[in-house]
């Protein structure tokens, strides 16, 4: 959790999202449903800052790899929450409501098992595939710098199973736009650094294109 957003017992208290009102319209659906996989969103304190219920487990940082259960959690946990949100009043006539930066970062996990998506701020309508691809961009971050092109399509191939998503073609080539469109916004804004880092994952994708596709 980041400096202004604490824990309070069983509630987390943070600054309100830019997109509050269409968050908590997402997280009240699926109270509704009684769908686990997702904090409640409990109310507004007399500072404006929101409450939503905390949500025990562990969330990884990029330093601490996921298992191959874990992977495969992950993406069943995904799938569960496209399908709670597939073709919702909220979705605005698109697919689903995306979570908007599903990665492990932002998973709860008990054990193997990743049980809840926290931190919804960026949720807005699109395709599963939004996700889907945002995912396997955070497991390629996680080492694609420092590991075989294998064990990337192997991770890719994993979370893939676990969502039941079979066109892993069609994430690759997801992953490559969304590094695309990542880099061309930091480009605009001046952030050499980060340019670099997406041109030389843009070359990896490029020099490893076959073998994440054939995993």
């Amino acid at each position: 959790m980041g400096q202004s957003v604490t824990q309070d017992g069983h509630l987390v208290r943070r600054p309100p999202y830019d997109n509050g009102p269409f968050v908590r319209r997402v997280l009240r659906l699926l109270e509704r449903q009684d769908f686990e996989g997702a904090p409640r969103f409990v109310g507004v304190d007399d500072d404006g800052h929101e409450l939503v219920a905390f949500v025990s487990g562990e969330v990884f940082d990029s330093e601490r790899l996921l298992s191959d259960p874990q992977v495969a959690s992950h993406g069943r946990l995904l799938r569960h929450v496209h399908d709670a949100l597939e073709g919702v009043d909220l979705a605005g006539g698109n697919e689903v409501v995306c979570h908007g930066d599903a990665g492990p970062h932002n998973a709860v996990f008990r054990g193997d098992e990743a049980v809840a998506l926290i931190d919804w701020e960026e949720a807005a309508p699109g395709e599963r595939l939004t996700d889907v691809a945002d995912v396997a961009w955070c497991l390629l971050d996680e080492r694609w710098e420092h590991a075989t092109p294998e064990a990337a399509a192997h991770r890719i191939a994993v979370f893939c199973q676990g969502y039941g998503w079979a066109d892993v073609s069609a994430v690759v080539d997801a992953v490559g736009v969304q590094v695309e469109a990542a880099r061309d916004r930091h480009a605009g804004v001046g952030l050499a650094r980060s340019v670099e880092h997406f041109e030389r994952l843009l070359g990896w994708l490029s020099e490893h294109d076959e073998r994440l596709r054939s995993a």
